[in-house]
């Protein structure tokens, strides 16, 4: 039984009938609505809601690099040190799991890419390739031609 349900019955089925009315809509899938979760009690702090939630996001299949994304995500909305106790009890949660090396598979490492960009150097006119990491970001002018990060 709740404070709620103790104090207030009439708040407590009202709460109640909105939850379970909220929770029947099908308009976002499980996994969103636990990342949603996730991302919004990291964000007011609620660190143990938010590992609750988050075990229950990995058994409806979201991945581990997914329920990180929307920790760090929470951290342009909260701040650093609000997010921070949570990505560490996150680390907890993945030792104690044994699947932190889940987090960051070999897929993430920067790769190298090429990008072909229309130039001109020293007056010759023509195709020159820029080798640069996929974390580089490039910007894009106003006639959509790719520029190369300086340097």
């Amino acid at each position: 039984m709740s404070w709620s349900d103790e104090l207030d019955p009439h708040f407590a089925r009202a709460w109640s009938d909105y939850v379970h009315g909220l929770a029947e809509r099908r308009v976002l899938s499980d996994r969103v609505r636990l990342l949603v979760g996730i991302g919004q009690c990291t964000s007011i702090g609620e660190s143990e809601a938010a590992i609750r939630l988050a075990g229950q996001a990995l058994q409806c299949g979201t991945s581990i690099a997914e329920i990180h994304e929307v920790l760090l995500h929470a951290c342009i909305y909260a701040g650093r040190p609000v997010v921070d106790r949570t990505l560490e009890a996150f680390q907890e949660f993945l030792i104690h799991a044994d699947v932190r090396e889940e987090l960051m598979p070999p897929a993430w490492q920067p790769r190298v890419a090429t990008l072909t960009a229309r130039s001109s150097v020293n007056g010759q006119r023509g195709l020159r390739s820029i080798t640069t990491d996929a974390w580089t970001r490039c910007s894009t002018s106003t006639t959509g031609a790719a520029s190369a990060p300086a340097s």
